[in-house]
C-alpha cells in the first residue's frame, strides 16, 4: 500500500468524524467487535468448503475495510486529557507506521514471505485488548498499542486485496473506503434528524 493511499485514509477517516469524543470509545471500542465479527464470518464461510452463507472473497474485503475505519477513528480519538505528549500524535504515528509496516510488507512479498492472515489477526486482536484495557488508566501504553493495532490492520487490507489477484494498485481500496465513509455520513444525518441534540 502506498504512502499516499495510507495518508488519504487516515484524513478521511478523521474528517468524516470531526465531534469524536473520548466518552464514546467504550462503544467505538465495541463496534469495533462487532466489525471483527463480521469479518470473521465473511473470511470462515468465503475459505470453507460448505460456505452455507455464500460469503465471497468480496464480502471479506468489504468487511476488513470497515475494520480499518473503526480502528483508525478509536486511535484518532484525543485520550490525552491535556497531556502534551498527546498533542497531534496519533495521526502522526499511524501514518509513521503503518507505512514502514507497508513497506516492510511489500519487501517479504517480493521474497515470498507475507505474513499469513491469521498470524496478522493475532497480532491485531493482541493490541486491541491491550489498548481496550489501558486507554483510561496508562494513556501512552494504550496509544501505542493502538497506533501499532491499526498498522497491523492496514497490512490485513493489503493481504486481503492482493490474495486472490495481483496488485492493481490501491484505488480498489480506496473506492471502498469511499463508498463506507459516505454511508457513514448518510447514517450520522439521519441520526441528527432525528435527535439534533445528540
Amino acid at each position: 500500500m502506498e504512502k499516499d493511499t495510507i495518508q488519504y485514509i487516515v484524513d478521511a477517516v478523521e474528517q468524516a468524524n470531526p465531534q469524536r469524543n473520548p466518552a464514546n470509545l467504550n462503544r467505538r471500542l465495541h463496534k469495533m467487535l462487532e466489525e471483527l465479527g463480521e469479518l470473521a464470518e465473511a473470511y470462515l464461510n468465503a475459505t470453507s468448503k460448505n460456505n452455507l452463507k455464500g460469503k465471497t472473497w468480496a464480502d471479506v474485503k468489504e468487511e476488513v475495510v470497515d475494520v480499518l475505519i473503526v480502528a483508525v477513528d478509536i486511535v484518532l480519538t484525543d485520550i490525552f486529557d491535556g497531556d502534551e505528549y498527546g498533542i497531534g500524535k496519533p495521526k502522526e504515528m499511524i501514518l509513521w507506521l503503518a507505512e514502514n509496516v507497508s513497506h516492510a510488507y511489500q519487501c517479504a512479498a517480493k521474497v515470498g514471505c507475507v505474513p499469513t492472515y491469521d498470524l496478522i489477526m493475532q497480532d491485531i486482536l493482541n493490541d486491541l485488548a491491550l489498548y481496550w484495557g489501558k486507554y483510561d488508566t496508562e494513556v501512552r501504553t494504550a496509544h501505542s498499542r493502538g497506533v501499532r493495532m491499526v498498522s497491523g490492520i492496514f497490512t490485513l487490507v493489503q493481504n486481503v486485496y492482493e490474495s486472490d489477484a495481483p496488485p492493481e494498485g490501491d484505488d480498489e481500496i480506496i473506492a471502498e473506503v469511499d463508498r463506507k465513509l459516505a454511508k457513514w455520513a448518510t447514517s450520522r444525518n439521519k441520526v441528527a434528524e432525528i435527535d439534533p441534540e445528540g
